[in-house]
């Protein structure tokens, strides 16, 4: 509450300076929530870009931060041992940021990701010690509408994409000369098994503030025959 008070005083007196009959009393810091609302505790800390004493619309600016990944990779490789053998697939991406507030950001009106709710900030989880990762939400939903460095994350990522194991039974196990098989042998395989991120709420090739549906692992198992 000391914190956000500081501000709003600090913005006050750059604000009187320029205005010197400006009321007090109207005055409102954060004139991109609505009318009436102000800066709290809980509350993003907006740069005030121009210097006049509000944040408006007018403070946006551009951030150095692609929405697209700068570089791409990707590795297969495998081992044989004997009648077993492993494939892995592995695919990655660095050097991006997407928006984790996404398009379907908390409000009264419709569902949100439940972290953002569950990990939002209150007196109470305040008071306990506990940690903050979200603004406080309100009705108005001004917390969280407008996109800023803070929603902006390293997205870089490491997937296992797919991962393979096979065994193969010789040619001449009896199994496979009666079925009149040259080759035989089962497998088992796993796709989008892991994924190593620092976002830990959506998919990291989630398209830049779009909420899709999660990625689902996929697990297959398999036989492989050659007549």
């Amino acid at each position: 509450v000391d914190e956000a008070n500081a501000y709003k005083e600090e913005l006050w007196d750059t604000y009187s300076s320029l205005n010197p009959n400006a009321d007090r009393e109207t005055y409102q810091a954060y004139q991109i929530f609505a009318l009436g609302s102000d800066v709290s505790a809980g509350d993003l800390k907006y740069i005030d870009r121009n210097g006049d004493g509000i944040i408006t619309n007018i403070d946006e600016g551009y951030l150095d931060t692609p929405s697209f990944p700068e570089s791409m990779f990707g590795l297969r490789t495998g081992v044989n041992y004997k009648k077993i053998s492993v494939a892995v697939l592995l695919q990655g991406a660095t050097n991006y940021a997407i928006n984790i507030r996404t398009d379907n950001n908390p409000d009264p009106s419709r569902g949100s990701i439940l972290d953002f709710v569950w990990n939002r900030y209150t007196p109470e989880r305040y008071e306990a010690g506990e940690e903050i990762e979200f603004p406080r939400l309100l009705a108005t939903n001004d917390n969280w509408k407008d996109v800023g460095s803070f929603w902006m994350r390293n997205a870089s990522y490491l997937r296992l994409k797919n991962i393979k194991l096979a065994y193969t039974f010789d040619t001449g196990n009896r199994a496979v000369q009666t079925l009149g098989l040259n080759s035989f042998s089962v497998y088992t395989n796993a796709m989008d098994l892991l994924t190593f991120s620092s976002i830990k709420y959506l998919d990291p090739e989630t398209t830049n503030g779009v909420l899709r549906y999660p990625r689902s692992r996929v697990f297959n198992l398999g036989v492989q025959a050659q007549f």
